[in-house]
């Protein structure tokens, strides 16, 4: 039995836990705010960049929106936006395939100073004393650092070598023939390879198989696009939960040399990301996304080659993943 003044001190502790948890769930829903107050109004960042950091933030409650922003603004870095993207949705799904660890919860769009009074007493119905409870809110928001905490990186680069060291760790696995030969072929000839993958296995295989560039600046000896990566989730929450079209295409020959001579070099493989609604996103060997004019200046090219192939008009949605 704990004395008067054990449980007192106890007490003071628990109050002191309970404060903390409410202080990182008011950080979590003030992230807009924040870099509303520190990135836009201040002109470090602009309006255009601004919607799209918010928009392209994966999580229900935008709480990755502050630390990309505060990253964007740190032009020493000197961070592509699109790649910046990338890792952060990469991040995501594995934060939420469990493989960064626990996870700070996404807490209800709704979360008001009411929700949070009653945070602690709401866990405690569900079972479990106070102590117990605030113990596990405190691990999952982590003191000491939760590598699942956007906030534990201090830069770009930091979360960059995280996300890349999960992902060597993923074990390499042995997929079933039918999974991992699941991809349709459009074209393979002197010019272009064009492969559509159905399965993520068959993603993973074409990916460490055919559609390595050395000519990439960021990834010479590794397939740059995610959804070819040893862990599945990323492939499978675009291709199921969005229904995206995926189309790995090779430069070879005439073509690549008309790339590179027209300065898209970076452009000899090309990942079309073929959305439900027929819109198409183009991202380069850097595992970037083209901008409009690059886009433009590629499509002329692969447009000549692909028809030449006799396969004008086939890059569309595939409404088997309907």
């Amino acid at each position: 039995m704990l004395n008067r003044n054990q449980q007192k001190l106890t007490e003071n502790l628990l109050n002191l836990l309970e404060k903390y948890i409410n202080k990182k769930i008011i950080l979590v829903e003030q992230s807009m705010k924040l870099a509303k107050q520190n990135f836009l109004k201040k002109g470090l960042i602009s309006p255009e960049d601004f919607e799209q950091i918010v928009t392209v933030d994966p999580s229900r409650t935008k709480k990755y929106v502050y630390w990309m922003c505060k990253q964007y603004a740190n032009k020493s870095q000197n961070i592509d936006l699109s790649h910046l993207f990338n890792i952060i949705t990469e991040f995501d799904t594995l934060c939420r395939a469990g493989r960064f660890g626990m996870q700070i919860p996404d807490l209800p769009d709704n979360l008001n100073p009411e929700h949070r009074a009653n945070l602690i007493r709401r866990r405690q119905e569900q079972g479990g004393t106070r102590a117990e409870i605030l113990a596990q809110a405190i691990e999952g928001l982590n003191i000491k650092g939760n590598p699942s905490d956007i906030n534990s990186y201090k830069t770009f680069k930091d979360l960059e070598a995280a996300v890349e060291g999960v992902n060597h760790k993923v074990q390499e696995f042995n997929a079933e023939d039918e999974k991992k030969n699941d991809y349709w072929v459009s074209v393979d000839n002197e010019d272009m390879l064009v492969a559509d993958p159905k399965t993520h296995e068959a993603s993973y295989y074409l990916g460490s198989k055919d559609f390595i560039f050395p000519e990439s600046t960021k990834y010479p000896d590794k397939c740059p696009w995610c959804t070819t990566y040893g862990d599945k989730n990323h492939f499978y929450s675009m291709y199921d939960r969005t229904r995206i079209t995926f189309y790995y295409i090779k430069a070879r020959g005439e073509f690549k040399k008309e790339l590179i001579d027209n300065g898209l070099i970076s452009c000899v493989g090309c990942a079309m990301q073929v959305n439900k609604d027929g819109s198409i996103v183009y991202w380069d060997a850097n595992d970037s996304q083209m901008g409009s004019e690059k886009t433009r200046a590629y499509k002329n090219i692969f447009n000549k080659y692909f028809k030449k192939a006799g396969k004008a008009g086939q890059i569309r949605h595939d409404p088997n993943t309907d």
